[in-house]
């Protein structure tokens, strides 16, 4: 979709849901107005871990090491 509010996969890796994988995150949306645009699909794609079109804004990803990040 093109909201660019907050919205997270699961494991996914060429078009699969899988055990280990990449994470992708889209996040980072140009103002309020985007968040009034609802999702294409009312019930998440079976890829999505989560999604939240209520909140605009950015995001901060600090990776400590190959095992340990943190979302703010």
């Amino acid at each position: 979709g093109h909201v660019h509010a907050y919205q997270r996969t699961k494991l996914v890796a060429f078009g699969e849901v899988i055990e280990t994988g990449p994470v992708h995150v889209t996040v980072g949306s140009s103002g309020r107005q985007c968040c009034l645009t609802p999702f294409v699909s009312k019930k998440p794609e079976p890829w999505i871990a989560s999604r939240d079109g209520t909140h605009y804004g950015y995001g901060r990803l600090a990776i400590f090491n190959e095992t340990h990040a943190e979302w703010q």
